[in-house]
């Protein structure tokens, strides 16, 4: 398996925010017309157009990747693709809050949410299920709308997704370039610690069953999540519990 295929619904921002920082073999997209059409060709990207899931199976075997992108994909691959293909996803929420289609929507119809975000996670055959790979935080601001939140959430998006993609291409030779934070036994009590911060702060694995917490700064070589004002530490456990485990 070689290279990295890109599938796409509608514009392509995040599909050209990887193939502007890492060689993208091709694109797929399911919907004819759609504007990362024309942006893939404008990139020199080869582009397949296949409206069915059956060609689209039949062209992920025929390109035969090492990783496949939905960047915003709309459509669930069947569990034989995920299970035969190594397969990333990008989601404008902190999972596992408001999954599945307008998770903008659903986080400023919440009321009480102060943060919303964007999680890359790898995909199965469940909507927005996965391994975590990252989490990055934006604030929910008052008077946002869908399309507000939207926009800052993308910004996100384009550079964790980027980030994820490194980090899996890398995952093989990782050097110890972690922030030190504060470690605990049990995801429990990392989450708690989190939480009690009060403020984004980025958690991982350190080994086995310990886990570390930093209010300062992100991993650059490790798999996290994050913890935002106004979660709870079941949440927090739950994304821990939920992170890739390479």
């Amino acid at each position: 398996m070689t290279g990295i295929v890109v599938l796409i619904s509608g514009r392509g921002s995040n599909m050209e925010a990887l193939a502007r920082n890492i060689d993208v073999q091709a694109v797929v997209c399911n919907v004819p017309g759609a504007a990362g059409v024309r942006i893939a060709h404008e990139m020199g990207i080869e582009c397949v157009v296949e409206p069915a899931m059956d060609g689209i199976v039949s062209i992920l075997d025929s390109l035969d990747p090492g990783l496949v992108c939905m960047a915003g994909f709309m459509r669930i691959l069947p569990s034989h693709v995920t299970e035969r293909y190594s397969v990333m996803n990008i989601h404008p929420s902190l999972l596992p809050l408001f999954s599945g289609l307008h998770a903008q929507r659903q986080a400023v119809e919440d009321g009480g949410v102060k943060y919303s975000g964007c999680t890359v996670h790898m995909a199965d055959a469940g909507v927005d299920t996965g391994g975590i790979i990252l989490q990055d935080a934006v604030p929910v601001m008052p008077g946002d709308t869908e399309d507000t939140l939207s926009d800052r959430i993308i910004l996100k998006e384009h550079e964790a997704y980027v980030r994820a993609v490194r980090l899996f291409l890398a995952r093989n030779d990782i050097g110890a370039s972690e922030p030190g934070g504060s470690r605990f036994d049990g995801a429990g009590k990392a989450a708690e610690f989190a939480v009690g911060c009060g403020k984004v702060a980025y958690l991982w694995n350190s080994g086995g069953d310990t886990f570390a917490v930093s209010e300062r700064r992100r991993p650059e070589n490790t798999p996290y999540v994050v913890s935002v004002p106004g979660d709870d530490a079941g949440v927090v456990s739950a994304r821990l519990r939920n992170m890739v485990d390479w």
